[in-house]
């Protein structure tokens, strides 16, 4: 997050516009393929014995649902990783940690299954075309890599001086992907941190605010016997 930001910060400095993806995947823990994941644990060096000890972690494995006192067939799970076990978020990372791999200008920020896609011009026209390039390819690697994109999760920002916002189009949209909407977000999530097209961060401490206050009314009239002293 720091390192973004500072990225950003930077950028907004010396007068440059950065185009931003905030991309969400749908189900990614659950949709990892076990063959092109073991296929990349040998790329990345592991010893056979090694990647036959991840092959058994997860082959064999089964779920299943139990409401009101009855319990389904257990069914085979034939993807993804343990989802609370040590190695999942580690596995999933070496999974998609090729994302970022034949970008041309653009950078990609991944934690765990969020992902940042982010590229910076201080000539706009220049900027669209680099990034939707760029866009493009990890639109085809998800896709490569049996992912599904979350259509309405994933946001494009433009970020940078209030000078510049002027010549965005608020119509913008990015050709050959179709689950980018036509639409360019003025402020969005980053993390959990709420950031603006201007980094001014009053959304963010607005939304803290509203939060202390949500706190603050519950604590006082719904936990009896309570003092607050307020300095």
């Amino acid at each position: 997050m720091i390192r973004i930001l500072h990225c950003w910060i930077s950028a907004i400095d010396t007068n440059e516009i950065v185009g931003t993806l905030l991309l969400d995947l749908s189900k990614a823990f659950d949709l990892v393929n076990h063959n092109i994941l073991l296929q990349k644990l040998k790329l990345y060096g592991l010893h056979s014995s090694a990647v036959k000890l991840f092959s058994s972690y997860l082959s064999n494995r089964t779920q299943h649902t139990y409401s009101s006192g009855v319990s389904s067939n257990p069914g085979n799970v034939v993807s993804g990783v343990p989802q609370g076990s040590v190695l999942g978020q580690t596995m999933f990372l070496i999974y998609i940690n090729d994302m970022s791999l034949g970008l041309s200008k653009s950078i990609a920020d991944i934690f765990a299954d969020d992902s940042i896609i982010s590229s910076q011009s201080k000539h706009f026209e220049e900027l669209t075309l680099t990034f939707s390039e760029d866009l493009n390819k990890i639109d085809h690697c998800c896709n490569f890599n049996d992912m599904t994109i979350n259509v309405t999760k994933s946001k494009v920002m433009f970020v940078t001086s209030k000078h510049n916002h002027r010549i965005i189009p608020q119509d913008w949209y990015i050709p050959g992907i179709s689950y980018v909407k036509p639409l360019i977000y003025n402020v969005s999530k980053l993390l959990g941190v709420t950031i603006d097209n201007t980094l001014s961060w009053s959304t963010h401490v607005d939304s803290v605010i509203n939060k202390c206050n949500t706190y603050i009314y519950i604590y006082i009239f719904f936990i009896p016997n309570k003092i607050i002293f307020v300095c």
